[in-house]
């Protein structure tokens, strides 16, 4: 299995794989050495989940039988002796979904199930201290993680809304909210963390991807966009309140909560735009400000109750 190094750890551990290799992504060198390496091991088959440059330059100079991905892009065209055409911009079906039916390729019967991280024990036992050290004495106490940024692929909510969500679930609830993000969220997060709570933490980049995981999974929910955080809590069983665009290629169809526990919120309205926001000539911008706190708290605090408040799970 190949990934980006920073996601590495998410991967090593599931008895699945025989091995996980790092993608040198942005590193042409790299990407060629990967290829001879590759090349040099006698793989039966490559398959490629997705394509831009990089992932192109590693399959024309890998040496495999059969290469399986999908036809796309005109770069595609001539990469793979076994493609499949997918327009996924038509948003048919989740992208996992997309990705999966390229095992058909390798006469795989592909059937959806949830998503799983496997952590191994010696992962599993930091969970204590990692708790400690962002909860500090609240490290056994029920908590929701807020994580109100994204990398700007998606419409957002706006963070005056995630502010005043925080402020709700502090008066109306006993649960305490621990704020996830890195410094390129601030824009979102630091609006939350001007309220001063004893049971507001701040959390932000204080986690890596593995720290990050066993925060969620001890987490009685998880609130935020479109954004890979929200899917690393799917993958570890933790309930989701999603918060979607409803612009056509942004649609939780294709790119919400897979085969998980959680509830999507999307404004309710129908968008006509399928790849971008037109913004001010659009006569209902900004519509994600119609999400209203209410609606978004009343989804969490249904998956509270079914939680039984108790925090965290085996």
């Amino acid at each position: 299995f190949l990934t980006g190094t920073p996601h590495l750890p998410l991967f090593e551990d599931d008895p699945a794989l025989a091995e996980v290799i790092p993608f040198p992504a942005g590193d042409r060198t790299g990407i060629d050495a990967l290829a001879k390496d590759l090349t040099s091991r006698r793989f039966d088959a490559l398959v490629a989940l997705y394509v831009d440059g990089d992932v192109a330059r590693l399959v024309r100079r890998t040496g495999a039988p059969l290469k399986i991905g999908p036809l796309s892009k005109p770069r595609t065209w001539f990469l793979f002796n076994r493609p499949f055409r997918q327009k996924r911009s038509q948003v048919q079906m989740h992208e996992a979904d997309y990705n999966g039916r390229l095992l058909e390729g390798l006469g795989v019967t592909y059937r959806p199930r949830p998503p799983r991280i496997r952590l191994s024990a010696e992962k599993l036992s930091r969970e204590g201290p990692l708790l400690s050290k962002i909860l500090g004495k609240r490290a056994a106490d029920t908590f929701v993680v807020l994580h109100p940024g994204m990398g700007g692929s998606a419409l957002n909510w706006p963070p005056g809304r995630y502010a005043e969500l925080a402020g709700h679930i502090l008066r109306e609830r006993q649960e305490a909210i621990v704020v996830t993000g890195m410094p390129a969220d601030a824009p979102f997060f630091a609006e939350v963390l001007k309220k001063a709570h004893p049971r507001l933490v701040d959390g932000t980049g204080k986690l890596d991807l593995t720290g990050l995981a066993l925060l969620l999974r001890r987490a009685s929910a998880f609130i935020g966009p479109s954004t890979g955080p929200m899917h690393l809590a799917t993958a570890v069983d933790t309930p989701v309140i999603a918060i979607f665009s409803p612009l056509g290629v942004q649609q939780p169809r294709r790119w919400g909560p897979y085969n998980s526990r959680g509830t999507v919120v999307t404004p309710d309205l129908g968008c006509g735009e399928k790849h971008r926001c037109s913004a001010g000539r659009c006569p209902d911008y900004d519509c994600m400000e119609r999400i209203t706190v209410d609606e978004v708290f009343t989804a969490l605090a249904g998956w509270l109750e079914r939680e039984g408040g108790i925090p965290g799970k085996e």
